[in-house]
């Protein structure tokens, strides 16, 4: 019987999500394991994600069966909106990219190449489509993640897990702690309802204006200039 592994097992999306599967699937899955640098759990996996090594070693631990499902749900914010800013915490970016980025991409090709069938949901964010000069450093990071999951997704179609992108805007959780919501803010409840309700899609908007939102924002500069400034004024 399939499981749900979490990676970012203290994630809140995360575990909605999972907790929705469970709830529109019952009985399809035998448990939910979390991986995880801070659970205590009985069902809860630690791992050392500091370098390649540790996060591949932890992966390792799951006993993976073939339709299992795996949600990466890994990301942290940053208040680094300047050139001036980017030279002082040089050091805070290379975190920000190596959690963001380098983690969840190790993450995501490691139960590619492992898993025969089930599937992958990856949490992904508006933030990437366009990316914003006011949120450039999470931006990109989000956006370089999203492409190779869009890769996978054009590459082997047998003997693979499907997978789903998800693109959430702000969502309430302790990530924003601190933060003032911005425009269609969303519980993770309601991201985890999209989610599970399109869980055949391999890109989910939520909420889906953001589609729309995205498209103009590419297209017209003066509205991506009002974009970067309620980004802005939600970190103050």
């Amino acid at each position: 019987m399939p499981k749900i592994i979490i990676v970012g097992g203290s994630s809140e999306i995360g575990n909605a999500i999972a907790n929705e599967l469970q709830k529109k699937f019952p009985g399809k899955f035998s448990e939910i394991v979390k991986i995880s640098t801070s659970l205590t759990e009985p069902d809860s996996i630690y791992w050392n994600p500091r370098n390649s090594t540790g996060v591949i070693d932890g992966l390792k631990q799951v006993n993976l069966t073939k339709d299992d499902h795996v949600l990466i749900s890994l990301g942290i914010m940053h208040d680094i909106n300047s050139r001036k800013a980017i030279e002082e915490k040089i050091e805070a970016i290379a975190n920000l990219y190596h959690v963001n980025l380098v983690v969840p991409v190790l993450a995501l090709n490691y139960f590619w190449d492992k898993l025969e069938g089930g599937h992958i949901i990856l949490l992904s964010s508006v933030a990437a489509f366009p990316v914003l000069d006011s949120n450039f450093v999470y931006g990109s990071s989000q956006q370089a993640l999203d492409s190779m999951a869009r890769y996978l997704q054009r590459t082997y179609k047998t003997n693979r897990p499907t997978i789903s992108i998800v693109r959430s805007g702000y969502v309430q959780t302790k990530l924003n702690l601190g933060r003032k919501p911005t425009l269609f803010a969303q519980t993770t409840k309601q991201v985890a309802e999209s989610v599970v309700k399109k869980i055949d899609k391999p890109v989910v908007w939520t909420p889906k204006i953001f589609f729309f939102v995205s498209a103009l924002l590419r297209c017209f500069k003066p509205l991506r200039f009002i974009a970067n400034r309620m980004v802005v004024k939600s970190k103050t």
